[in-house]
């Protein structure tokens, strides 16, 4: 499940609409404002405390994914526990550090996000098959 499908169904009329709202609204966000309105939407449904950890495992796994695409990779060496990125934000080079450890710990933490989406889409999502049919 996808954070954009989410945020367009829990507010869509139908699953018709929900697919036209990922596609032409939510996805124009910046995934910041994405972030924004999940933290608004699980805090209005009063489900922030299933997945508390969710939007801040989000962030860490967007931020890696901005660094990578736009940014350097260091030569990595297999001895050094770290992997630098550098890159250029508002101007200003930057150089990012990635601890291996930290790395294999936000791919296991991002597997679970990918699920916990798809708790909070069923949590969201009219269960009345009107909606579904649409």
């Amino acid at each position: 499940m996808a954070l954009d499908e989410v945020l367009a169904d829990a507010y869509a009329r139908d699953a018709s609409a929900g697919l036209w709202l990922s596609s032409e609204v939510v996805s124009r966000l910046s995934v910041n404002d994405r972030l924004r309105h999940l933290d608004h939407l699980l805090k209005e449904r009063d489900l922030d405390g299933r997945w508390p950890f969710l939007i801040e495992v989000l962030r860490r796994f967007y931020r890696l994914r901005n660094d990578l695409a736009h940014g350097f990779l260091a030569p990595v060496r297999l001895d050094d526990p770290v992997l630098w990125v550098s890159t250029v934000k508002r101007g200003k080079p930057q150089v990012q550090s990635y601890s291996v450890e930290g790395l294999a710990w936000l791919l296991r933490a991002a597997d679970q996000a990918q699920a916990d989406l798809a708790g909070v889409w069923a949590a969201v999502v009219p269960t009345d098959g009107a909606w579904h049919e649409a």
